[in-house]
């Protein structure tokens, strides 16, 4: 009986695993340390320009991510990772990042700055 449960439990976890699916994220083209010290912050959306974007109030900011952060959807949603794989945020809630505009029209994020944030406590 526990053998048939953790067969089955494998089994689960690898269908689970094969519903991810990457999604076309824009990111900058190298690393880099510089950083400016703008603030962005609202709701994680997906966006059809740039993967993910950052929606607050009425205005939607298409975001540059850091070198090497990816987007995935898996079976609870989009999420974005850092690049380590550790995921970040979800999309549908509250983020925060450090970065500032740039010539490209985007908000260029700061690796390390990605977070979500409580949407409780007003």
């Amino acid at each position: 009986m526990r053998r048939h449960l953790a067969t089955s439990i494998l089994a689960i976890t690898a269908v689970l695993a094969a519903c991810s699916s990457p999604i076309a994220l824009r990111t900058a083209p190298v690393k880099t340390d510089a950083c400016d010290e703008a603030l962005l912050l609202g709701e994680l959306v997906t966006s059809a320009q740039g993967g993910l974007a950052v929606r607050a109030a009425d205005q939607t900011t298409e975001v540059m991510w850091p070198f090497g952060y990816t987007a995935t959807q898996e079976s609870t949603g989009v999420v974005l990772r850092d690049t380590t794989g550790k995921i970040v945020a979800h999309v549908g809630q509250r983020v925060s990042m450090g970065g500032g505009g740039g010539s490209n029209g985007f908000f260029n994020a700061c690796a390390g700055t990605v977070m979500e944030v409580s949407n409780t406590g007003g």
